[in-house]
This record gives C-alpha cells, structure tokens and sequence, in this order.
C-alpha cells in the first residue's frame, strides 16, 4: 500500500496497520541487501523511525484491526452505508462515525453510544444492536468483550 496524496480521506486503523506492515516488509528487505553489501551502519534518524514503526503497528496489532482484514472493514463500510446483500441499510451514520465502528469494533450498546452522537435521537435499540452484531459478524469482534482502549 503506498500513500499517494495526503489528506484525501481517512483511513482505518487496519489499513493504517497494512501500511506499517508493508513498510517493516520493504525495510527489511532493504537491510537485508546493505547486510549483503556491506553498506556503513544505519543512521540515528533512521534507527528512530523504525523503533516508532514497530511501536505503533505493536500498538495496532492488540487493537481490533489486528484481528480484521482490509476486505473486512471495506464490506462492513459498505454495509453500514445500505450497500451490500438485501439486509443492508443506511442508518444515516455520519462518515466519521462509520470509521470509529470499522476502528473500535463495538462489542457493546454502551460503545455504539458512544461513538454515535446524540445516538438516542438518532438510533433506536434494534439500530443499535444491528450495529453490535454487524461488528461481531463482520469485524470479528466479540461480544461482551473489552477493547485494549477500555480495559
């Protein structure tokens, strides 16, 4: 995955997690041939980036994303958005909202109101649990259980 214009869209802590992975990948790789080489030592700068690499797909490896796969959370965008098989519907969730679903994985009522504002005006308890249950079956979430965030 290479990022080819910034601030286009936002992007799922799945896909910023493929990233991470593919970018250790192509480091590795990288080091592997200076290695072969004989090429001086990495720099500082170098070394720094890296270690802030691994800790932030480390992070995002204990997250729900490390659990999904890109085709997951696109299929379960759709859905939240009314595209996709018969069962499918519009909520009427904004964008932002949809991305911290994909990003959260909601095992909860409790999460899903707080991540939807004004989520009692908006939603009613069937909408709510519809969305609990869109995250088990498509994010792999369980239900009941605690993301790392909130234990």
């Amino acid at each position: 995955m290479k990022i080819l214009s910034s601030n286009v869209a936002n992007v799922t802590n799945v896909e910023a997690l493929e990233m991470l992975r593919e970018r250790h990948g192509r480091r590795e790789g990288e080091r592997e041939k200076k290695r072969a080489r004989s090429a001086p030592a990495v720099s500082r700068r170098t070394r720094e980036v890296d270690a802030t690499t691994k800790l932030a797909e480390g992070f995002l490896e204990k997250t729900p994303a490390g659990r999904q796969s890109v085709d997951q959370v696109a299929s379960c965008m759709g859905f939240l958005r009314g595209e996709g098989d018969a069962s499918a519907r519009d909520l009427g969730l904004q964008p932002r909202e949809r991305l911290q679903i994909a990003n959260l994985a909601p095992t909860s009522p409790v999460l899903v109101h707080a991540i939807v504002d004004d989520c009692e005006e908006r939603l009613d308890e069937a909408a709510v649990d519809e969305v609990v249950a869109l995250a088990a079956s498509m994010l792999g979430a369980k239900r009941g259980a605690q993301t790392p965030a909130s234990s």
